[in-house]
């Protein structure tokens, strides 16, 4: 006997499973009529099944028969008149109904069958949410927000409602709120406002909010938060008064002015960092902190001196035409960091120290063999350090310019030889096989190439393809192929004149089919460097209308969108080249790139 009913058990499981699966099937094809009677038959077969019930009211709801969902709630209220949940549930339907007398009716019955409980109130706000019942849920989660020994789910839920309404001013108070009781949260907040701090109004609100809170309540942790959303507003001088007050009169030892200055340096704000680390240099020079900031006080002095110099050089073109500027200023810099080495001479910040200065000296005082003699001293004096690769791959760039090809390629090995990370060994493999190509060794220049793009992810793997399939195609021609080739190192030694000249003759012939689209391409690059716009769009455009230039009409694009913006001052024709890149090359490597240029045009004219 137990083993028929057994059997006839899982028989009739066996039914209900195939009868729920294929009113599931006609729910998902849009047959509610034929979905309906299937539910209400595995309801009224096991009615405790909450899950037959749920798809019943749901089947109910989406053919708008309220009445019938009303008393399928209602008579499953009666039997578990406790449940919260159900009246959640009921609420939403009256909703649905535009009966909001009656939502709200059912929802303060769910919250009275445990009004001491704050899983209630969480329940019974949720169902307000979903139907945007913004009011109702605020009440009932302020009411629980008073009735529990930690508000702090609620804080969170009530700041995301204000939010939601452009209510950003109460949105942070909850925050602060929250944070005041649970620093340890000072992340989760910090991530909530910057989810909404760029909307309209949101900034102003929020700052407002969190300076009232902290007139109240200055504690270290709110003050962070005050500091860190002027940061996300850009008001990177007022943020450092608030972490200056901080040091002042709560922690005092540095920690929180470092950690600002830090965090401004990696957003590039450079100006406000150098005064932060020197806020620390000044007043804590005892600090665990003051190798750091010494060398980074400088660093920040330096980055702000090239976002200034690549300001005026326009650096947003391909190619850069080399002049000093700021001299006397860089070399204030240098003294800087020589003053940093004979400060702490074994620091761990010394090989970084002596390769700036060698950086300084090669790009930007264009003094190449002062870097060199700085860069043999890091080689010799901190071989294992991560500069000494770095040093290797600067000292083969500039034997490179003189055309001391041996010496070159002895630096780029021995840089790969140091087993750098990956940024620095695919750059060092590149300019291997640029050697080789600039020497007519094409079959050398390939398969060093092949190692470069070993990992397509670094910085030189697309310029590696791109060369890897001119040689390939090319190399047949080999006369014309080594003219390109020369046109190029001349592009290296900053011979822009004579290099357009090689690149112009290249261009103007079209039997030469590949060869003469990436001479177009470098002319278009020399072009944009002279300031020679015009000539740049039109030659950029005949090579996008080009079908045989196909595969350069991705870069291509990106340079015409730049030209128009940056060259030109075409903000419509810039917006319109940069949104055809986001359109037509969803997997290009400018994809990323234009869709930053276009968010940077739509900030600056704002």
């Amino acid at each position: 006997l137990m083993i028929l009913v057994s059997r006839v058990n899982a028989q009739n499981d066996q039914v209900l499973n195939y009868k729920w699966s294929l009113a599931q099937n006609y729910e998902a094809a849009g047959q509610l009529d034929k979905a309906e009677p299937l539910y209400r038959e595995l309801y009224l077969q096991q009615s405790w099944n909450f899950q037959y019930f749920e798809s019943l009211n749901r089947i109910y709801i989406s053919q708008k028969k309220y009445n019938e969902s009303l008393q399928l709630i209602e008579s499953k209220i009666k039997s578990t008149p406790l449940d919260p949940g159900l009246y959640g549930i009921l609420g939403t339907t009256y909703y649905l109904m535009d009966n909001l007398q009656k939502a709200n009716e059912a929802w303060d019955n769910g919250i009275a069958t445990n009004p001491n409980s704050s899983t209630t109130y969480r329940i019974i706000a949720n169902a307000a949410i979903e139907n945007r019942a913004f009011n109702k849920a605020i009440e009932l989660l302020n009411e629980g927000k008073k009735k529990s020994d930690d508000a702090y789910i609620f804080s969170i839920d009530l700041a995301n409602i204000y939010a939601i309404n452009m209510n950003f001013e109460k949105a942070a108070a909850e925050l602060c709120e929250l944070i005041l009781v649970h620093p340890e949260q000072a992340g989760l907040v910090r991530s909530r406002i910057s989810s909404f701090i760029t909307r309209p109004t949101a900034a102003e609100q929020t700052i407002k909010a969190i300076k009232n809170f902290a007139d109240d309540h200055k504690t270290a942790d709110v003050l962070d938060l005050l500091a860190f959303t002027y940061q996300q507003t850009g008001k990177n001088d007022e943020a450092f008064e608030i972490v200056e007050q901080v040091e002042k009169n709560l922690r005092g030892n540095g920690t929180s002015m470092f950690v600002f200055a830090q965090t401004l340096f990696d957003q590039k704000q450079f100006d406000v960092s150098a005064k932060a680390f020197k806020y620390i240099l000044d007043n804590y020079p005892k600090s665990d902190f003051i190798s750091a900031a010494r060398i980074n006080y400088a660093k920040s002095i330096e980055q702000s001196l090239n976002q200034k110099s690549d300001s005026i050089n326009a650096g947003w073109k391909p190619l850069i035409i080399k002049q000093k500027i700021f001299q006397d200023k860089y070399s204030e810099v240098i003294q800087s960091y020589n003053s940093f080495i004979r400060k702490e001479a074994t620091s761990a910040y010394t090989a970084e120290a002596y390769f700036r200065v060698g950086e300084i000296y090669r790009t930007r005082l264009f003094l190449p063999e002062s870097a060199d003699s700085v860069y043999s001293i890091i080689k010799k004096s901190f071989s294992l350090t991560f500069q000494a690769a770095q040093s290797n791959l600067a000292s083969g760039k500039i034997a490179c310019e003189k055309k001391s090809f041996p010496k070159a390629r002895n630096e780029f090995s021995e840089a790969i030889n140091r087993r750098p990370d990956q940024g620095i060994l695919a750059e060092a493999q590149y300019y291997l096989a640029r050697i080789e190509f600039w020497e007519g060794n094409y079959l050398q220049a390939i398969n060093q190439l092949k190692e470069t793009t070993r990992n397509l992810s670094n910085d030189f793997s697309n310029d590696a393809l791109e060369l890897n399939f001119l040689i390939n195609i090319a190399r047949k021609d080999s006369l014309n192929l080594l003219k390109y080739a020369n046109a190029d190192f001349l592009l290296l030694q900053n011979n822009l004149e004579q290099a357009a000249t090689e690149f112009k003759t290249l261009a103007d012939n079209d039997n030469l089919f590949i060869i003469n689209q990436f001479a177009k391409i470098k002319l278009a690059e020399i072009f944009l460097s002279r300031d020679n716009f015009f000539s740049a769009a039109q030659l950029l455009e005949s090579i996008i209308k080009d079908e045989n230039a196909s595969i350069f009409a991705d870069k291509c694009t990106f340079l015409l969108g730049l030209t128009y913006f940056y060259g030109l001052r075409d903000i419509p024709k810039s917006i319109e080249t940069f949104q055809k890149i986001l359109e037509k090359f969803p997997n290009s490597i400018y994809f990323d790139r234009a869709r930053d240029e276009l968010n940077s045009i739509q900030t600056k004219n704002v």
